[in-house]
């Protein structure tokens, strides 16, 4: 028998008691019967989650870029030993013959420069950037050898990312907010978006946006 099914039983015994002291005119006090306490587990309300728990979740997607990032230092590791082994079985080239890239190799250098960008990606979404962020991101550079081209490349792309994004979610109601003014102020600041290239993104957000409601 459930708990409610207990409580609804306990009820009616109570109802007939009241109902039999009346007929009978007594004066007795009818005895009531405690209905058991709620659980003291389903009231319980949540306890919010420690700050601990909080910068954990915050710290995530950042950790989960950093093992991306390790993944790929290993790959391109691996994939450089190969090299070097298939190398040494091989007789030299000619020293006029360039000797071509190996696929493994140039699969691992994809793949860790896709990992720094999703490091990049998680460190800027906020629209800045911490000391202890950029310290990881320098650290990344060094161990997935990034160059300084292939950093800015990654750099702009996310900036631009970012800022179509924020302008997507600003036009998704069909106007701009004061909240999201300041915001995209802020970013073209940030990432020295120009005028022509804010007024060309906009336009293009407010073109997809009327497409899909038409």
């Amino acid at each position: 028998m459930s708990e409610i099914e207990e409580q609804r039983r306990k009820v009616e015994e109570l109802k007939k008691k009241i109902l039999n002291q009346k007929r009978k005119g007594g004066d007795e006090e009818t005895a009531v019967a405690e209905l058991p306490e709620p659980n003291e587990e389903s009231s319980k309300k949540p306890e919010p989650k420690p700050l601990e728990e909080l910068a954990e979740e915050r710290m995530q997607p950042k950790a989960e870029a950093a093992r991306k990032a390790e993944e790929a230092r290993r790959a391109e590791e691996e994939a450089r030993k190969k090299a070097e082994t298939q190398k040494q079985a091989v007789p030299p080239p000619k020293p006029a013959a360039a000797p071509p890239s190996p696929p493994a190799a140039e699969a691992s250098s994809e793949l860790g420069l896709k990992a720094y960008s999703e490091a990049l990606k998680v460190a800027w979404e906020d629209g800045m950037v911490s000391r202890e962020e950029e310290a990881i991101l320098k650290v990344l550079r060094e161990t997935l050898g990034i160059t300084e081209q292939q950093h800015k490349d990654s750099m702009q792309e996310m900036q631009i990312g970012i800022y179509l994004q924020a302008l997507v979610d600003g036009w998704k109601d069909g106007s701009i907010t004061p909240e999201d003014s300041e915001r995209l102020d802020m970013l073209r600041e940030k990432f020295n978006v120009t005028a022509d290239e804010h007024m060309r993104l906009e336009k293009q957000v407010r073109r997809e946006i009327l497409k899909h409601r038409a």
